[in-house]
């Protein structure tokens, strides 16, 4: 075995020793451990990274010449790379990323990362269209009608059963406060200026949004005799997923008399 092949290997089995060791210790107990036996944080970390690049590739890009001879720091920059990106690299690829010095290593997986970034942006982007195109030709459908709105009624009535049991806690606190005038006025101040402006906030986005509603759909959407009607399936889906929200936002509401 060559002087170059064999540092890289006990890098390896260093580092395999150090995961190892890291396994089996305690919170908190693993960096004392290292440490104790003379090896700098730095470097132990750097040995570790150089093994779990080892054991994530397969044997074949493990037994390439170029990697074995490359030295401990451009193993260690090698090591940043993804598995998926050094998996593609063949053998000419290594031998031209090994003959770099590591200033111009460094540089070069920048550039092979941004590249790679790029391309994922690409596919998901490409993926993203085609799903779209297939939901607009097909568009899935649930209760006679798309998910999309399906989803949005039973939303509505989820959000609001939610925001209506928020409501009926705030006007109760509201009472307190107004009632019980024998706290501190300055506390009662601050509780009222916090409940005043949370809600204020609230009562705006909602006037703008019915607004933008009644803008598009007018009289159609006003009135009792406008009231949403849905079938018993349907408002079956609705309390259930209703229940599940409310469960996931469980309000410890005071019992009422």
């Amino acid at each position: 075995v060559r002087l170059e092949e064999q540092a890289v290997i006990n890098a390896a089995k260093k580092g395999l020793l150090l995961l190892t060791l890291k396994e089996h210790s305690n919170h908190g107990e693993f960096e004392k451990k290292f440490t104790k036996f003379g090896i700098a944080r730095r470097s132990a970390f750097d040995a570790m990274s150089i093994a779990k690049m080892f054991l994530s590739l397969p044997d074949s890009k493990v037994q390439t010449s170029a990697l074995l001879n490359m030295n401990q720091s451009k193993l260690v920059e090698l090591a940043r790379l993804p598995i998926e990106t050094l998996e593609s690299l063949d053998d000419d690829d290594l031998c031209a990323l090994s003959d770099l010095s590591v200033r111009e290593l460094k540089k070069e997986l920048q550039r092979l990362k941004a590249q790679n970034k790029a391309l994922d942006i690409e596919r998901a982007d490409a993926i993203n269209a085609c799903e779209h195109e297939r939901l607009r030709k097909n568009p899935t459908m649930r209760f006679d009608m798309p998910v999309i709105i399906s989803q949005m009624r039973s939303d509505a009535i989820a959000y609001t059963g939610l925001l209506d049991e928020a409501l009926v806690q705030t006007t109760e606190q509201v009472g307190q406060l107004i009632d019980n005038r024998t706290l501190n006025f300055d506390n009662r101040l601050a509780a009222a200026q916090t409940l005043h402006h949370c809600w204020a906030s609230i009562y705006m986005q909602i006037g703008h949004m019915l607004e933008r509603l009644n803008g598009e759909f007018g009289e159609q959407i006003q009135g009792i005799e406008n009231l949403p009607r849905f079938t018993a399936a349907e408002w079956e889906y609705v309390e259930s997923q209703r229940s599940r929200l409310l469960e996931s936002f469980q309000l410890d509401m005071p019992e009422r008399k």
